[in-house]
């Protein structure tokens, strides 16, 4: 029995060794690729064209005077936070992370040139600077496999990139609707479908009140909705783009409008739903021409009435 444990205890010394080994001299493999840009060239500066195509979708950005626009939906511009994460991206293509350059292993990484997404990332003359495939993720599912199109060389980036490189995403658009600084609101005037239009005023450290009244508002509740409308961003994007008239938006049924202390103001116009089964409002900034949606929810938020911000006063305490 002990001479059986014995020779299972050096089989398995054996089998650790070799293992130990095989891993080192991977890491003298790895060791001895240079590291270097998998593309010369490629910069976040530079790109100025960006193209990603599966077989079911394309996608294609644009910059125009310093402005990205999405050339595959009718030139509107483009969602900035998702070209600057797809952009960001570019300072993990190393060559240091070569991972294979076995033609047969291409299609076990995804890579191949039937799978995957096909990214070209161009300059602003159109030449390419960088043309891959992007593959699966790695065993961790923080890595992803891309091919350099031509090339045999498959190298795995110690990212995450599929969820920058989406050319299945709904829309590049961008949905944000407004962006300004909530601190800086002076004025918020709420002009609902029915019922009474509510001027509100920001008296700084002394609050909110109704105007002309100068009844109290609860600060929590105006300054909820100002916080809304300050960074709104859209739900979606109608699929068939109504006119003003059938949109509700000529004139609008509601309106939300906000003065800051600069002088500047914000205006958003409220028409009718999209239809009974989805009750997504119409809505678009004024003097701007782009129709969104907004959910019920986020119309709600941004138009609460006067019972809601009404700062109500404490009963008095009857003498004792």
């Amino acid at each position: 029995m002990r001479v059986r444990t014995m020779l299972a205890l050096v089989v398995v010394a054996a089998m650790l060794l070799l293992v130990a080994i095989m891993s080192q001299r991977s890491e003298r493999s790895q060791e001895r690729i240079a590291p270097g840009p998998i593309f010369p060239g490629l910069t976040a500066e530079a790109v100025a064209d960006i193209q990603l195509t599966t077989d079911a979708d394309t996608v294609h950005l644009v910059l125009q005077d310093d402005l990205w626009v999405v050339a595959t939906e009718g030139h509107f511009p483009a969602d900035t936070t998702a070209v600057g994460r797809l952009l960001e991206k570019l300072d993990i293509f190393d060559r240091r992370y070569r991972h294979s350059t076995n033609p047969e292993k291409q299609v076990t990484f995804e890579v191949d040139d039937a799978s995957g997404t096909e990214v070209r990332l161009g300059d602003a003359s159109g030449t390419a600077l960088a043309h891959f495939r992007l593959g699966k993720n790695g065993p961790d599912f923080r890595s992803q496999f891309i091919r350099p199109v031509d090339s045999d060389e498959v190298f795995r980036l110690p990212d995450y990139l599929a969820s920058a490189y989406q050319a299945s995403r709904a829309t590049w658009r961008e949905k944000r609707i407004f962006t300004f600084d909530a601190d800086k609101v002076g004025m918020i005037l709420i002009t609902p479908e029915e019922g009474e239009a509510l001027h509100v005023g920001n008296l700084g450290d002394d609050g909110y009140v109704f105007l002309p009244d100068s009844a109290a508002v609860k600060k929590q509740a105006i300054e909820s909705a100002v916080r809304r409308l300050s960074n709104l961003r859209c739900d979606a994007f109608p699929d068939t783009v109504p006119s003003l008239e059938d949109a509700g938006l000529l004139p609008p049924l509601q309106q939300v409008e906000v003065m800051l202390t600069d002088g500047a103001s914000h205006v958003l116009e409220i028409g009718a739903t999209e239809s009974e089964e989805n009750a997504r409002f119409y809505v678009k900034r004024a003097g701007k021409d782009t129709i969104y949606l907004l959910s019920r929810g986020q119309i709600g938020g941004l138009l609460p009435d006067r019972e809601t911000l009404a700062e109500v006063s404490p009963e008095p305490s009857a003498p004792e």
